[in-house]
């Protein structure tokens, strides 16, 4: 047995070993009390100096006897075992023991920094039973690895590192996996470890029956593929374990700046000159280990990002096996994410749409309306849409999102006025409205007519495209007349003022649809409440004017108003009040320069000499008839 250690430095520890015992000879020894009597002053001096002396040697020697009693209690047991044990007893049941001995053998070598060829050589000829070859080979490659340990030169460690995985790999699987693993993470070797766990996992299942067993959805009946997965698994919760290490490390940024423990610039070593920070090193090897073809590993892998809310890494993998893996754990939140990663826009529309329609009470309405409008942006995103059956589903996904806002619209209403309704429907009404989907129809009779929802009522029947002329005016009868109920300003020019700004908010939405916005009777309301609060009618006139209403049609509308004999404004108050609305209508457009109209606009003068030939063109065929 050769030792690594220098005989030089043999020498040296031997040399202070002895001048130690020699000092503990000669000092180590305690005289009896004697007689106070029978003392001299001089004699109790140079007791008093001795015993000053020796307490330090006696504290230590308690030391070390505290120590021994503490290690003989703690292998209390071990001790015990062995020195009751006969030889018949250790050679059949002692295995324990024995294997207990070796390893504690093996590690005083490794300890002592001493070669461990020989005595595993010794142990495999001696013990084969209890030292097998496997375990001679663990032992090698553990003393590589104690090396690799205090290396500084990176391109000698690799090598040690990798001489250690080589040897492993002969063994593999007979082995301590997590012994092994973990000095090769405290190494930092993480692709050893990877490695490693693939090497095990093929040989513990070489005809890859875990693959078949996890490719066909886990039959019941595949007893053998269901053990092999089970052992595939079991082993690479070691690689899981190494990520887990790794994304601890990243969180905890064990990059950050320390204090120098001097002045001037930072040393650089081999240990800090290329350190890469464990986020980064973390990508990459989960990357790796994408690229082995064992899809038990990219399932195990997949199943620890997402225990540990890495979603948005995941899906930025796009791993091929990704999308089988997330059909099989049933996790569309995540599918349609990765489909519109990965510019399947349908596909992730059509999960998106069930996502949405799915009745449940654990998805709010506002998540419904949420992956609609995401699965409409999905359909109207490039290459998609151009195939007819696309464009069918596109239109149905925007008729669906349109309901689903007005769904959204009544639910808020009924949440802003539940002091002003029974406990009971607010109650059900929540519930109902945000566990399904409902349709247009159904929302119409069971909430928005019951409820006496007039701006509801307005949106559906702009949705459903329903012409009911006496029907519309009727509900913009009560918007005006709750909104003016509702107006708390003292003020009748600042309700008017308010009810303006509603008719506003509500005409930027139906100004396309003559049905739903009729401009001439809500001239007419507004006028009439003008005319009953006496106020002026010129928040009126912009208002109707900054929706696009021309001056020219405003004009008719008076006109219009004014040809009909009613006796309206009289019972209003003012019988005059029309004339006068109409001509602040006529100042105001004087006033305002700005206001162009195509009927009072003078022609270019392109445009008037070609209309005056075409006339004299005419009146010639007029003169010769």
């Amino acid at each position: 047995i050769s030792s690594t250690v220098p005989a030089t430095q043999i020498a040296w520890i031997l040399g202070h070993l002895q001048a130690l015992r020699s000092f503990l000879n000669k000092n180590t020894h305690i005289t009896k009390q004697q007689s106070t009597s029978s003392r001299t002053l001089a004699d109790g001096f140079e007791t008093t100096i001795q015993s000053h002396f020796q307490e330090p040697i006696v504290e230590e020697r308690n030391s070390l006897d505290a120590l021994k009693v503490f290690i003989t209690h703690a292998c209390e047991d071990q001790i015990a075992q062995f020195s009751t044990a006969t030889f018949r007893d250790l050679i059949l049941i002692g295995h324990e023991i024995s294997s207990l001995l070796i390893i504690h053998l093996i590690d005083s070598y490794l300890g002592d920094n001493a070669s461990v060829d020989s005595v595993s050589a010794k142990l495999r000829e001696v013990c084969p039973n209890l030292y097998r070859t496997e375990d001679a080979v663990c032992s090698k490659a553990n003393e590589i690895l104690l090396k690799a340990k205090n290396c500084t030169n990176p391109e000698e460690k690799e090598c040690y590192l990798q001489s250690a995985l080589k040897l492993c790999k002969e063994v593999a699987p007979r082995l301590n996996l997590s012994a092994v693993c973990q000095q090769f993470v405290a190494c930092q070797f993480y692709t050893g470890v990877l490695e490693l766990c693939i090497c095990c996992a093929e040989r513990i299942d070489p005809n890859n029956a875990a693959s078949h067993y996890y490719k066909n959805n886990e039959p019941i009946e595949d007893q053998e593929g269901n053990l092999a997965f089970a052992k595939r698994s079991e082993i690479y919760k070691e690689f899981t374990t190494m990520l887990d290490h790794l994304y601890h490390q990243s969180i905890s940024n064990p990059l950050t700046p320390t204090i120098p423990s001097k002045p001037g610039p930072p040393l650089q070593t081999a240990s800090t000159a290329t350190v890469t920070p464990a986020k980064e090193i973390l990508h990459e090897i989960i990357h790796d280990a994408l690229q082995a073809p064992c899809e038990t590993l990219h399932s195990c892998i997949y199943t620890w990002m997402i225990e540990r809310g890495l979603h948005g890494e995941l899906i930025a993998l796009a791993a091929p096996s990704l999308e089988t893996y997330l059909n099989r754990v049933n996790a569309p939140e995540l599918l349609w994410q990765f489909y519109e990663r990965n510019k399947n826009h349908a596909a992730a529309a059509k999960i998106l749409d069930s996502l949405a329609s799915k009745v449940g009470s654990e998805i709010s309405l506002s998540k419904r309306v949420e992956y609609l409008a995401r699965a409409v942006v999905c359909m109207r995103s490039d290459q998609t849409g151009y195939a007819p059956y696309l464009g069918v589903f596109l239109r149905e996904l925007e008729d669906k999102l349109e309901v689903a806002r007005m769904q959204q619209q009544i639910l808020d209403i009924i949440s802003n006025q539940q002091n002003l309704l029974d406990s009971m429907i607010v109650t059900d009404a929540k519930l109902r409205l945000n566990s399904s989907l409902l349709d247009i129809t159904q929302l119409y009779e069971e909430y928005a007519e019951p409820l006496q929802l007039w701006e509801c009522k307005l949106a559906i029947i702009h949705c459903s495209g329903h012409q009911d002329d006496m029907l519309i005016k009727g509900i913009w009868t009560n918007i005006i007349d709750n909104e003016l109920e509702n107006a708390t300003e003292p003020s009748n020019e600042d309700k008017i003022t308010i009810l303006m700004s509603k008719i506003k908010l509500l005409g930027q939405e139906y100004i396309g649809s003559p049905h739903c916005f009729p401009v001439d009777f809500l001239v007419k309301q507004l006028e009439i409440k003008a005319c009953k609060y006496k106020v002026s009618n010129t928040s009126i006139i912009t208002g109707f004017l900054e929706l696009g209403i021309a001056m020219e049609d405003l004009l008719d509308i008076y006109d219009k108003m004014i040809g009909k004999n009613t006796r309206t404004w009289l019972n209003e108050g003012n019988e005059f009040h029309l004339i006068e609305s109409t001509a602040n209508l006529v100042n105001y457009f004087i006033a305002n320069s700005n206001v162009t109209n195509n009927f009072i606009s003078k022609p270019n003068g392109g445009d008037l000499d070609k209309e005056i030939t075409n006339l004299r063109s005419i009146q010639s065929i007029l003169n010769r008839m």
